[in-house]
């Protein structure tokens, strides 16, 4: 559904993301990241993601009825982690 280019730049964003500090990055107790709230808050990559319109009009296809982003994050798994 996404170009390999368009996947890049959301990698781009979310590494972004993952490097910032502050408390919608929660991290093990190695420091590393684990979960990252609000991603569409932290970087207009993401944000764009939240509105784009492939993705957008699959979902109220399928649901037949407006969507909206009640939440979002990425949970990082970590070799070992929790």
């Amino acid at each position: 559904m996404l170009s390999a280019s368009e996947v890049g730049e959301l990698n781009a964003g979310t590494e972004r993301v993952i490097g910032l500090d502050g408390p919608q990055v929660m991290r093990e107790r190695n420091g590393l990241p684990h979960v990252i709230y609000g991603m569409h808050l932290l970087d207009e990559r993401l944000a764009t993601l939240a509105r784009h319109p492939r993705l957008v009009g699959i979902c109220e296809q399928l649901l037949g009825q407006p969507v909206y982003v009640h939440q979002s994050r990425v949970n990082a798994k970590q070799t070992g982690g929790a």
